[in-house]
Formats: structure tokens, C-alpha cells, sequence
């Protein structure tokens, strides 16, 4: 396998969106493109993203079935609310494990399992972060959102001394200036996903920085 194509391995079983394969990558070479690195260059990269995997082999525990997708997104949620420290799927297999004693065969392919780790998921999302699930039956759209909560409560982290109708505005000013789009209901799932990612980034420099005080 080719360096360039063992950087894409890696950074997927890192579970790193492109933005932090990028920085990660401007890091090691000063270039956040791959293609535009030497293979000299792409070596450094496959070196610091194995450390960064914890693995000397680009072997990794994957998730996959019919509720995988739901679960990778509440737990990339926890990365990008400060909760939890590692995105991969593995760190979610082994947290599942700790809480419920399911193993990860079961939660990814049974409805009542998936469940049962969801809500624990949800749960700690609103005891440690703040999110909440609630939803009514005549709201709006993107109110119903999940990503919009996970957002909301992101927003909330980061600007801890606005309320009420100010925080409000000041949220959906910023969000719908990083979607660069005016009408709320036209914001995207990859809009949200753009958000909560920038501000995951934010949340989790700020943390590294108060544990170094």
C-alpha cells in the first residue's frame, strides 16, 4: 500500500474529519495537502497518525449495521461537546461495554440493544453537556433537529454568559453565517455537521487549555 493511500486509511480509522486531517497534516509538513507532499513527507504523516490511533498497524475496530450510523453520530457528538476524548469507533465499543455490558455485535444489529444505548448515549449528552432531547409536536423543523440541540448546547459552552433571547440571536447569527445560509429550514444536515465540527475544535482547545492551568 502506497504512503498516500495509508495517510487516507489512518485518517479514517482515526475518525478525523478533513479539516483535522488537514491541520494534522500542516503540523507534520507545513503543506495541508497530501498530493502536494514528498513521499518522504507522507511517511512523517503515516508515522504521527498511527501514534495518534494508538496502533502500529492501520487494524481497527469498525462499526457497521443498522443503527451504526446513529450511534457514531451521538458519539462524535460527546467528541465535539468535550465529553469524551477519542471519536473512534472503538472507544464507543468500549464505552458501551462499560455501561451496559452489551457487546458491540448485538448493539449495532438489535433494535432493543441500539436502544438501550442510545438513551444512554442521549444521557450523558444531557447530564455532562447540557443537551436537551425534548421535542413537541408543533415545532419547528430544525427545532426538532438533533443536531440542532447538539449545536445549541455547544453554543452554550462556549458562550456561557448569554440568555434568553440574546443567545438566540447570537446562536443562529453564527450558525447561519458558517452555512452561509439565510433561512434556517434550508440549513443542511452537512451544515450542521460544518458547525458542530468548528465548534467541537473550539470546545476541545478550550478544555486543554483550562486542565493546563
Amino acid at each position: 500500500m502506497s504512503a498516500l493511500k495509508k495517510i487516507y486509511v489512518l485518517s479514517r480509522d482515526a475518525g478525523l474529519d478533513e479539516e483535522t486531517r488537514r491541520d494534522l497534516y500542516e503540523q507534520v509538513t507545513g503543506k495541508r495537502s497530501a498530493k502536494a507532499m514528498s513521499e518522504k513527507e507522507r511517511l512523517k504523516v503515516v508515522a504521527a497518525l498511527k501514534n495518534k490511533t494508538g496502533h502500529a498497524s492501520n487494524t481497527q475496530t469498525h462499526l457497521n449495521g443498522k443503527y451504526a450510523k446513529k450511534l457514531q453520530a451521538l458519539w462524535i457528538a460527546a467528541y465535539n461537546l468535550g465529553v469524551v476524548h477519542d471519536r473512534r469507533d472503538s472507544a464507543l465499543i468500549a464505552f458501551v461495554k462499560r455501561q451496559t455490558s452489551i457487546d458491540h455485535v448485538r448493539f449495532v444489529h438489535d433494535q432493543q440493544h441500539a436502544d438501550k444505548v442510545i438513551e444512554a448515549l442521549k444521557a450523558m449528552l444531557t447530564r455532562e453537556a447540557g443537551v436537551t432531547w425534548v421535542e413537541g409536536r408543533n415545532m419547528e423543523k430544525w427545532r426538532r433537529c438533533d443536531a440542532y440541540k447538539i449545536a445549541f448546547a455547544q453554543h452554550r459552552i462556549l458562550e456561557p454568559d448569554w440568555s434568553g433571547t440574546q443567545r438566540f440571536e447570537s446562536f443562529w447569527t453564527v450558525v447561519k453565517m458558517a452555512a452561509d445560509k439565510p433561512d434556517l429550514n434550508a440549513i443542511t444536515r452537512n451544515d450542521w455537521i460544518k458547525v458542530m465540527n468548528k465548534w467541537g475544535k473550539l470546545i476541545r482547545l478550550r478544555k486543554t487549555e483550562q486542565r493546563g492551568r
